[in-house]
């Protein structure tokens, strides 16, 4: 598969949506991840069910795996053409599955950011982080889509 070329545009989506978004929080989710899958497996073998629903452990576990998923089938969505990734089939099918996970994941902080207690003075910053993904995220599943029905019609 080759990489599309790179015009304006792209440049510009690049440096503000998916730069920021991968230099900032892309090294933190393994970070924020790896906790959450200790607790997992240490409270599996204790026989405690360590995610639950309750006390927002399982939203938060669910939502950290879609970014982790969302975040490189974005940068992949971004590079190939939907052409290219229309044409492997499995590829699609896996890169569809991510890129909703990873927008689930992304209006899921931003949701919490809005909505969840008194502004501080890093909302502003994490919400911009977090809004130029979740546009990217929206425009390149919407291409991959279209490319789909462009050829069923």
């Amino acid at each position: 598969m080759r990489v599309t070329g790179f015009d304006r545009t792209r440049w510009i989506e690049m440096t503000f949506g998916l730069l920021p978004a991968t230099l900032i929080a892309g090294p933190a989710l393994p970070f924020a991840l790896l906790p959450m899958l200790f607790a997992l497996l240490f409270g599996g073998l204790m026989g405690v069910v360590a995610l639950k629903w309750s006390d927002g452990t399982l939203q938060i576990f669910v939502s950290l795996l879609g970014a982790g998923m969302g975040l490189p089938a974005l940068w992949i969505a971004f590079l190939f053409a939907p052409a290219q990734i229309h044409s492997r089939t499995k590829l699609y099918w896996v890169l569809t599955a991510a890129l909703v996970a990873g927008l689930s994941a992304d209006g899921y902080f931003v949701h919490l950011l809005v909505f969840s207690g008194p502004a501080s003075r890093y909302t502003v910053l994490w919400a911009a982080l977090l809004l130029g993904p979740l546009y990217l995220g929206c425009k390149y599943l919407f291409l991959l889509q279209r490319e789909q029905l462009v050829e069923v019609c």
